[in-house]
């Protein structure tokens, strides 16, 4: 049986997901490299489910075989380790910030004769508008508070910016540079002397 890597973070599962996995399981046995607490909170921000909640979602889910830890943004020490048949990952990383990861991807699998596989991005649904409507939904001191806690626990150090009113709140939980093929962001905004820390959901 050919064996297929998948590689996502899977913090809100949703159909974009799920149609890759379909593509990966017609291939063959589908191993899934799932990003880690660490990856996922200087890559993108601080997953809502841990890794062992994203984990055991992914166990269930028909057609995959295996879910093993992808600890950094580069998959080539996965993949040389496991040497894949196949690769299979959205098209949406052709440009932006993963582009690199995708190169290494398509030189790393000439090593062995693999194969990149790329459908077309869904359209209509993504882990930011979904994480959007959830903040909506969690924008609680308690959940803040628990969640800084967690950034606390996974990342080597916590990035927080003053604010002042909305308008200076907004603009730093919307700005973002990419360093070092990161993307850097404020983990979290502290509203006056003796506010709460509110998390940059």
């Amino acid at each position: 049986m050919k064996t297929v890597f998948v590689a996502m973070s899977a913090d809100i599962f949703h159909t974009g997901h799920l149609n890759i996995i379909k593509v990966a399981r017609e291939l063959g046995d589908v191993i899934v490299g799932l990003g880690t607490d660490e990856i996922s909170a200087q890559y993108k921000q601080m997953a809502f489910m841990s890794y062992e909640q994203r984990k055991a979602i992914l166990e269930n889910i028909k057609g995959v075989t295996r879910v093993i830890p992808q600890p950094t943004l580069d998959l080539v020490p996965n993949l040389r380790a496991l040497k894949p048949d196949f690769v299979v990952h959205g098209d949406d990383w052709k440009t932006g910030l993963l582009r690199e990861t995708r190169q290494g991807v398509i030189d790393v699998l000439q090593e062995w004769g693999g194969q990149l596989i790329e459908p077309a991005y869904t359209s209509g649904i993504s882990s930011t508008n979904l994480r959007a409507a959830l903040n909506s939904a969690t924008n609680s001191p308690e959940y803040r508070s628990r969640q800084l806690h967690r950034l606390f626990t996974f990342k080597p150090f916590v990035r927080m910016i003053e604010v002042h009113n909305g308008l200076s709140a907004a603009v730093a939980e919307n700005t973002n540079v990419s360093i070092n093929k990161k993307v850097a962001e404020f983990d979290a905004l502290w509203l006056g002397a003796e506010s709460e820390a509110l998390m940059a959901l």
